[in-house]
């Protein structure tokens, strides 16, 4: 159901939140996945701060971007068992980071995805 309003405005907690531990080349489309499962959101759109208002009010929070853990152990504990993270093999992981950075290139790209495959 689409709801508009202020920020918020029609949502209910319906458990305690979670929090998307982001390593990068890990699976950081997992929270556009999600995003896009709630909203429909043009493929432009590439950060949650550029989600329209209604959307964004479907959300108690969302966040993006890169920011730290708590720093107090009383945090943390208090969060215990509502941290999600992905992980990959890290030769995966090191060659995503070079497509990454080479996405312009197919040639290279495609040769770095034989690589990894082996």
């Amino acid at each position: 159901k689409e709801e508009e309003g202020e920020e918020g405005e029609g949502c209910e907690m319906i458990s305690p939140p979670y929090f998307f531990l982001h390593i990068p080349k890990t699976g950081s489309s997992f929270a556009t996945t999600i995003i896009q499962g709630v909203c429909k959101i043009p493929e432009a759109v590439r950060e949650a701060n550029q989600l329209s208002q209604q959307c964004r009010s479907k959300f108690l929070r969302l966040d993006s971007g890169h920011s730290p853990l708590p720093s107090s152990e009383d945090n943390f504990q208090k969060n215990a068992g509502r941290y999600v993270a992905l992980f990959r093999t890290p030769s995966r992981r090191a060659v995503s980071g070079l497509v990454h950075h080479f996405h312009d290139c197919p040639f290279f790209v495609d040769q770095l995805g034989k690589l990894s495959a082996s």
